[in-house]
């Protein structure tokens, strides 16, 4: 995505605990205002309008999501902001999420 000085960054930082070795595995999904993007665990980059919208994270496993933790707010242009996630231990119960 090309950034102009009428749109926003928006960093997400999806990261595991160490131990979990099952996690590199998979791939985590972003989910932008409804659109899934398939990434790589670390630091993923987006070019976003200003404005509220939701980020949700999650993983696949077994023919589900898993670990899925959702989060809201706004952005102004020329703003960056970073979500970061964490994916949980235990696979059904729901990551943590955060903003910058």
């Amino acid at each position: 995505m090309i950034e102009s000085a009428l749109s926003a960054v928006l960093v997400v930082n999806t990261s595991h605990a160490p131990a979990a070795f099952f996690y590199k595995l998979v791939m985590p999904t972003t989910e932008i205002d409804g659109r899934e993007y398939s990434n790589h665990w670390g630091v993923n980059q987006y070019t976003v309008e200003p404005g509220v919208h939701t980020v949700a994270v999650s993983y696949p496993w077994v023919l589900r999501k898993c670990g899925r933790a959702t989060v809201s707010f706004q952005i102004r242009a020329g703003e960056r902001k970073t979500v970061r996630y964490y994916a949980p231990m235990i696979r059904l119960w729901p990551g943590s999420i955060s903003i910058e």
